[in-house]
């Protein structure tokens, strides 16, 4: 199983990323290991995360969450794919 999530960060920005392990990625990103943009806006909070079957789809879903419109990242990702659910 694959996720793709959305962090909120220090500065208030929001991060998209994908991975298969969702739990130690987010704990990566909070020690600075993860992406150098997060690294830099510490600590993260973990706002949306869907679970995909594939891994495969997570690039693309991940593109059409940073191609909408600037609107609140919760209601973005819920369009793009049809998921809801928050954490």
């Amino acid at each position: 199983m694959a996720w793709v999530y959305i962090l909120q960060c220090s500065d208030g920005s929001y991060y998209v990323g994908s991975t298969i392990d969702l739990e130690g990625r987010v704990s990566a990103h909070n020690l600075g290991l993860g992406a150098a943009y997060t690294s830099r806006r510490r600590p993260v909070r973990l706002l949306w995360a869907a679970e995909f079957s594939r891994k495969d789809d997570c690039p693309e879903v991940s593109r059409r969450l940073l191609a909408q419109p600037p609107q609140p990242p919760v209601a973005r990702a819920s369009r793009v794919t049809g998921r809801s659910r928050r954490t």
